[in-house]
C-alpha cells in the first residue's frame, strides 16, 4: 500500500464509517478488488463483514460467494490476532458447510479452505492433531472429487 489511498481503499474508509447500506454485489466486487489487485486484505474483509450483514434477501448464489470470499478474508488477514481471525473462519465455514451439505463442489471448495485453516494453525502451534485435521478435511475433499468424477477418463 503507498502513502496515498487509492481509490478504493477511499470507498472502503466511507463505507466503515457509515450505517451498513449499499448492494452487497457492488461490495463484494470493491472486497475481492481490495484483496486482489491491491492485496489490502484487512478492508476487504472489514467491507465482506458489512456486506454480510446486507444479505437478509439476497439470493443464495450471492450470499455463499460474499461469506466464502470473507471466510478467507478472515482467516488470511495479518492485521487479526492469528487464533481469532482462524477461529472466526473455521465458525463461518462450518456454519456455511452445514447449509451446503447437498451441493458437492461448494462443499469440496469449503472442506478445501477449512483444510488451510487447519494446516495455517498446524504451522502456528506445530501441533500434530491440527495436521491431521487438514488432512482429513482435504481427504473428504478428495473423496467429493472422486465421487463427482465417476467417468473413466483414459
Amino acid at each position: 500500500m503507498s502513502a496515498q489511498p487509492s481509490p478504493r481503499e477511499m470507498r472502503a474508509r466511507e463505507i466503515f464509517s457509515s450505517s451498513p447500506a449499499g448492494d452487497p454485489a457492488e461490495l463484494l466486487a470493491l472486497a475481492l478488488a481490495l484483496r486482489d489487485e491491491e492485496n489490502n486484505i484487512e478492508y476487504a474483509r472489514r467491507v465482506l463483514n458489512v456486506a454480510r450483514r446486507l444479505l437478509d434477501h439476497s439470493p443464495f448464489d450471492l450470499r455463499f460467494e460474499v461469506l466464502r470470499a470473507l471466510i478467507v478474508s478472515t482467516y488470511k488477514s495479518p492485521d487479526q490476532p492469528l487464533d481469532r481471525r482462524l477461529n472466526d473462519a473455521a465458525a463461518l465455514a462450518n456454519g456455511l458447510l452445514a447449509e451446503v451439505k447437498d451441493d458437492p463442489p461448494r462443499r469440496q471448495e469449503l472442506l478445501g479452505i477449512l483444510g488451510s485453516i487447519s494446516k495455517m494453525r498446524c504451522s502456528a502451534v506445530g501441533l500434530r492433531d491440527q495436521l491431521e485435521q487438514s488432512l482429513a478435511f482435504y481427504i473428504e475433499c478428495m473423496n467429493l472429487v472422486i465421487e463427482l468424477d465417476r467417468v473413466y477418463n483414459a
